[in-house]
């Protein structure tokens, strides 16, 4: 079946009167031309292993310290964590390597990333973040670490997405829509700037990161780790709260609560096996401290996140 375009069909200034207020923009207007010729009235875009998010809010940064605030303060989660810098630039740290985050950049965090910020741009910050839940598709690997440059897809799906939420917040039905737009613009039309483990910031934090997550079993002590890596427990500390911006046993939780959230969620391990493999000396250990850091006990955090979610 062909359809094409004749003068039965509406012009442009009926398109103009048809639509109410100023939804019709001025650019749009300027960039309106007739669309082409559809061969197939039965065959249409039908995207293959397109993800559909879920739970997706959106916020911003104004200010740096509002960023070092919320990170500090934040617990390592099973969303994931689109961040745009739109002014400001700052390092992020995400799993132990530093990336640089420049004006007209992205960064696609990943659940359970441990992540914080130093070298933030003094004066006004805007940081855009837009945060959701989703199971982990193979397909989004080659964004894992990788700082990404905002092509003109991107800007228009971020920019919708700014204006659904302003309007509809947790009500809107087309937001997550947009979320998995974000993340397909990534995928096809952003060339990466830097390979994983991109620089930005010092190089102490690696190294503590590849310590702790050795192969042959994870160090959570901090004496531990001192040894390990041939300095002082006094100037690992001092050396790490500088390079870093938050106290190398603040971080160290961080990890371990990361690292159990991921164990409870994504195995059927007993809990009981994940407080050892995380370093907890007790179960009862264990369980005072994943409280105080999520603020619930692992085995209801475990059965709520395997609960279906709820359609609103």
């Amino acid at each position: 079946m062909r359809i094409s375009m004749d003068a039965s069909m509406p012009q442009q200034q009926d398109i103009k009167m048809a639509l109410p207020g100023k939804i019709l923009t001025k650019s749009m207007e300027r960039e309106w031309m007739p669309l082409p010729v559809v061969r197939d009235a039965y065959r249409g875009a039908c995207p293959d292993g397109l993800r559909t998010p879920r739970n997706v809010l959106m916020f911003s940064r104004e200010s740096r310290d509002e960023l070092l605030r919320a990170a500090r303060d934040s617990f390592q989660h099973r969303r994931y964590v689109l961040m745009v810098c739109q002014q400001g630039a700052g390092s992020v740290a995400v799993d132990g390597a530093w990336h640089r985050l420049k004006p007209g950049q992205a960064l696609l965090v990943f659940p359970y990333q441990v992540h914080t910020y130093r070298g933030l741009a003094p004066g006004r910050l805007r940081w855009i973040f837009m945060t959701f839940e989703s199971e982990v598709p193979p397909q989004w690997e080659p964004l894992r670490g990788r700082v990404l440059r905002l092509g003109p897809e991107l800007d228009a799906v971020l920019i919708a997405a700014q204006l659904e939420w302003r309007r509809r917040r947790e009500r809107s039905r087309t937001l997550p829509y947009w979320a998995g737009l974000a993340v397909e613009a990534l995928l096809r039309g952003v060339r990466p700037l830097k390979p994983p483990g991109g620089s930005g910031g010092g190089q102490l934090l690696p190294r503590v990161h590849a310590w702790v997550h050795r192969p042959e079993g994870q160090i959570w002590r901090i004496k531990d780790l001192a040894r390990g890596l041939g300095i002082s427990e006094p100037h690992l500390r001092a050396s790490f709260r500088e390079e870093v911006g938050i106290s190398l046993g603040h971080y160290l939780r961080r990890v371990r609560l990361a690292r159990a959230s991921a164990l409870l969620t994504g195995t059927d391990l007993p809990v009981g096996e994940i407080a050892r493999l995380c370093g907890y000396e007790s179960l009862f250990s264990f369980s005072r401290s994943f409280r105080l850091g999520v603020g619930q006990p692992p085995s209801r955090y475990r059965g709520q996140c395997h609960q279906p979610e709820v359609a609103r």
